[in-house]
């Protein structure tokens, strides 16, 4: 399974990150490219934050979510929700240039995979090792790279 973990992983996501253009097309969804690179940012600077979670209740229990989203290995649904902090009206979601987005996604990125032992619990997903923060790290980002055929 492909992991944030993985040096190998981590440099195949850098190298699609880079290949986005402005004019990237979605396949699904209502986002614009740049809108992606600024939620795929935000959901890394999230993820880094030491703020209180603020669960989503779902209709399986978060162990059941986990484990379906995280080891199983088909890519996860089109147009799945979000949490508040990274649908496209929040405060964080405000983009300038698609460069300029990009590198900071990339400086968020960086940041992220460089944690050694991350250990917060997930909105949706319940309490998370390391592991599972790398694995969501890389399918979260493959999700959205793929959004835009990258």
């Amino acid at each position: 399974m492909k992991t944030l973990a993985d040096p190998e992983d981590v440099a195949e996501i850098r190298t699609r990150f880079l290949s986005l253009m402005p004019s990237d097309v979605r396949q699904w969804g209502i986002m614009t490219v740049n809108q992606m690179v600024c939620h795929v940012r935000e959901a890394y600077v999230y993820a880094l934050a030491d703020t209180p979670v603020d669960f989503i209740r779902l209709p399986y229990p978060p162990k059941v979510v986990k484990q379906f989203a995280l080891k199983l290995p088909t890519p996860w649904p089109h147009s799945t929700t979000t949490i508040p902090q990274l649908k496209l009206d929040a405060p964080g979601m405000a983009c300038t240039t698609f460069e300029q987005d990009r590198d900071t996604l990339l400086a968020a990125f960086d940041s992220f995979c460089a944690l050694v032992n991350h250990t917060r619990d997930h909105p949706f997903f319940g309490s998370m090792h390391h592991a599972d923060w790398m694995r969501w790290g890389y399918l979260h980002a493959d999700h959205h790279l793929r959004q835009f055929n990258r």
